[in-house]
């Protein structure tokens, strides 16, 4: 068979290949060193090499899920996510979830308030690395619309290969979010509660 004649066969699989990778999984570089010692922990110029979840970040499997009453798509305070950059749609960042809708974080610098609670349909996204990363000190709460994927293994550099944990490295990270009880929305209320809670001392009998 001549080699042109193999050309269709190959054409064929392409669109199966283009739907798999956009839509349910990939393999990707991470570069940089905002996501230390999660990815790239040395200061060597190799990348962490990792497995990104698209299929249970997108709208579309989220809507089956619920629609047929099998699953709920939802993310966790600690999974750490591909999105699109609030600051430039153009760039792909990968951070860890702090907080997620009707939270309320203790920022970091050089965000403006001290405190804040994320609205309906956002999330607040943070570097591992403190003080080599943008995230929402910088832009504030991101889109749930933004996420584009989980990230789920470490597939090289293989004495790092597994699962990613889903408690970043420093804990005190969420430890800095109050997450909010169903039946309170409102932020003020949220610190009230907070303030009581505080004022409470749990007796210990000897």
């Amino acid at each position: 068979m001549p080699s042109w004649a193999r050309i269709p066969k190959i054409l064929y699989w392409v669109p199966p290949i283009l739907i798999f990778q956009t839509h349910v999984a990939t393999v990707q570089h991470v570069g940089g060193r905002s996501m230390q010692p999660t990815f790239n922990p040395d200061t060597s110029l190799k990348s962490d090499l990792v497995l990104l979840d698209r299929f249970s970040a997108s709208p579309l499997f989220a809507w089956y899920g619920e629609h047929f009453n099998l699953w709920k798509s939802e993310f966790k305070r600690g999974d750490i996510v591909v999105l699109k950059s609030p600051l430039n749609p153009r760039h792909r960042i990968i951070k860890r979830i702090i907080a997620l809708p009707d939270d309320v974080v203790e920022t970091l610098p050089p965000y403006s308030e001290k405190v804040v609670q994320v609205p309906g349909g956002h999330i607040w996204v943070e570097g591992d690395e403190p003080f080599k990363t943008r995230d929402s000190n910088t832009f504030g709460p991101a889109s749930l619309g933004l996420v584009e994927a989980k990230v789920k293994y470490i597939l090289w550099p293989p004495e790092r290969f597994g699962p990613i944990p889903s408690t970043p490295p420093d804990t005190s990270l969420l430890g800095r979010v109050m997450p909010a009880p169903p039946h309170i929305k409102d932020i003020n209320e949220l610190m009230r509660a907070q303030k009581r809670a505080s004022r409470v001392r749990i007796r210990q009998d000897s």
